[in-house]
């Protein structure tokens, strides 16, 4: 239908809305005409709540008299988000928003209606794809802790929504990760939040190579003593061997290497025998990094474990209206953060989160030359390795 005829109808409902009130009432007394608005119109209409919100100067004075202060983007996000904590619209918005870091700010009022609109429905449980900006912005409202009843609340917001996104968007994961653990520690939640976390299932390991090299592997020499070097032919592991000891540092091994030996044909078949070699080889491993190198196996692969000033939230739009308390959080033995005069610090192993192509190379080189012993039917091309690990295999 044409904008006139579109008009034309509404000019024709508002006269004989007109009449009908004149044949009922009389001249003393009024009564509200019906306001008809086309969908355009209705577009274009901004309700006051977004009015107020646009209110919220950047600019604040000192109530005690003193000089004022420019907001940061953070904060006037925050008492944006306070504001509209609670409101819901519904004005579909079919357009794009892409912004870096988006704020309510960044947005035309069309599309403040669109996002407020989307959440609805988010909150209803109904989430569908939209502008990332869009999902970015709710993960902010969250870790800000709009729209949560606690902080526990705010955990399984967040960790709800991003299980349900990411398969929109998986890019998202990268960001989400990392703030549903910041925000655990922030609020000091239990750690066992989190246990399922790449994070700590990578931590977990990393502890179980360090027990390993640490409890199998001699103790250095006193100060000025020269350490005895052994033969690396010398046994370092129980025969029969420890079923559960080496099956947990076989898991382990498989979860910080890039050659993963659970998919290996040979252990299928002697999965014992492949275990028992494997573990074998990186606790002498580990004593050859410990007689010939600087730092120990572990430290080598994947870094030391120090501590470093931390960014809690980093690459989000966060403000706490109030200084951090001090703490110390564990999320687990090697992985520690504490705050002290609002400043964080993370005490961890500080190096690649990646697993090691070296620690692949170890355990491709025991899978190869163990199935020339068992399995030479089905034998894997051989590759150059380091002249010691080939000795210590």
């Amino acid at each position: 239908m044409a904008d006139q005829d579109i008009k034309m109808l509404i000019e024709r409902i508002m006269a004989e809305a007109r009449t009908h009130q004149s044949a009922r009432f009389s001249n003393e007394i009024y009564a509200d005409e019906p306001i008809l608005k086309t969908g355009r119109q209705m577009q274009n209409f901004l309700p006051d709540q977004y009015r107020k919100m646009r209110e919220i100067s950047r600019w604040q004075d000192d109530p005690k008299g003193g000089a004022g202060r420019w907001l940061s983007e953070a904060e006037l996000f925050y008492r944006q988000g306070l504001l509209m904590a609670d409101f819901e619209d519904d004005c579909p918005y079919n357009g794009t928003f892409k912004s870096y870091f988006p704020t309510y700010n960044a947005m035309s009022d069309r599309q403040l209606r669109g996002y407020f609109t989307w959440r609805a429905q988010v909150r209803r449980g109904t989430v569908e794809e939209t502008s990332t900006s869009f999902a970015f912005l709710y993960l902010y409202e969250l870790i800000c802790g709009i729209g949560v009843d606690d902080p526990l609340d705010g955990f399984n917001k967040i960790k709800a929504f991003w299980d349900v996104y990411r398969a929109f968007e998986p890019g998202i994961d990268r960001f989400a990760r990392v703030w549903l653990q910041d925000y655990a520690v922030f609020h000091g939640l239990d750690p066992k939040l989190l246990r399922d976390s790449k994070t700590v299932m990578f931590d977990n390991a990393l502890i179980e190579l360090r027990r390993a090299a640490r409890d199998l592997v001699p103790a250095p020499a006193p100060s000025g003593q020269t350490p005895k070097r052994r033969k690396t032919s010398e046994p370092t592991l129980p025969f029969p061997p420890d079923e559960v000891r080496e099956e947990r540092l076989m898991t382990a091994i498989n979860a910080l290497s890039t050659y993963n030996l659970s998919n290996s044909r040979l252990d299928r078949s002697h999965h014992r025998d492949l275990r028992h070699v494997a573990c074998a080889v990186y606790v002498r491993m580990a004593r050859y990094y410990d007689t010939h190198r600087k730092t120990g196996i572990v430290a080598s692969l994947f870094g030391e474990e120090t501590a470093m000033p931390y960014t809690m939230f980093a690459s989000a739009v966060f403000f706490a209206p109030e200084r951090h308390e001090d703490c110390e959080y564990r999320l687990d033995p090697i992985h520690i953060y504490r705050c002290q005069n609002g400043f964080w610090e993370c005490m961890r192993i500080h190096g690649s989160r990646q697993k090691s192509s070296k620690l692949g190379e170890m355990m491709r080189a025991c899978d190869q030359r163990l199935r020339l012993a068992l399995d030479p039917a089905h034998p894997l091309k051989e590759e150059k390795v380091p002249k010691y690990l080939a000795k210590i295999i």
